[in-house]
């Protein structure tokens, strides 16, 4: 119970601030689009549960909580300098990276800058820009999700804790970044990495 908290935490701390960033730019998230985002994080960390579950039946336990330990150590590592990895990617992006297809490189740039998903500046999202943002958000998920899901047995309630708290992450971030979002910009993708490193600790020490 305890370690589904964590994770789905760690998940929607960017749609925490994915929501609170929109907030300060006036951009607007219709509740069908919240629901949307929330539902796509769902489906991919559902994906990445079955492909778990089927990894189960050819790993030993022993291998399964090893390779759960390392993924969750990279992921922690990722999330705390996710800030540096931004800003350095973002220099790259402007000087010299190019990628061939749209679509992926949309998604490279919302992954960036979550704004940028209002890819028509109309201030309010729309069903199209909601994927590309929810697919943005989502990576993490495949990949946590997978590690989680080697020594877990009930998925959907994973899957449902995983909707609410979401769906819940980004209306409180939408709520507070009208309030407070003019004066202050929130960075605290630091804390998910916080939170994939005490999953890799119960992992190592299991």
């Amino acid at each position: 119970m305890i370690e589904v908290i964590i994770l789905v935490s760690a998940l929607s701390i960017d749609s925490f601030l994915a929501s609170f960033a929109y907030s300060s730019e006036g951009i607007r998230i219709p509740f069908r689009c919240a629901c949307l985002i929330a539902g796509i994080g769902v489906g991919f960390l559902g994906i990445s549960l079955y492909c778990a579950d089927i990894a189960n039946n050819f790993l030993s336990p022993m291998l399964c909580r090893r390779i759960s330990c390392i993924i969750f150590l990279l992921m922690g590592f990722h999330a705390l300098f996710e800030g540096a990895i931004k800003r350095f990617l973002r220099h790259r992006r402007n000087k010299a990276m190019t990628l061939s297809f749209h679509n992926i490189r949309l998604v490279f740039d919302i992954y960036l800058d979550e704004t940028k998903a209002d890819v028509d500046k109309s201030k309010y999202l729309s069903v199209k820009e909601a994927v590309y943002l929810a697919i943005a958000l989502s990576l993490d998920g495949l990949v946590s999700g997978f590690a989680f899901g080697i020594q877990i047995t009930q998925p959907v309630y994973v899957l449902v804790v995983s909707f609410s708290v979401g769906l819940i992450s980004l209306i409180v971030g939408f709520a507070i970044g009208e309030r407070i979002g003019k004066k202050y910009k929130l960075d605290c993708s630091w804390l998910s990495g916080l939170l994939f490193l005490f999953l890799a600790g119960t992992r190592f020490l299991s």
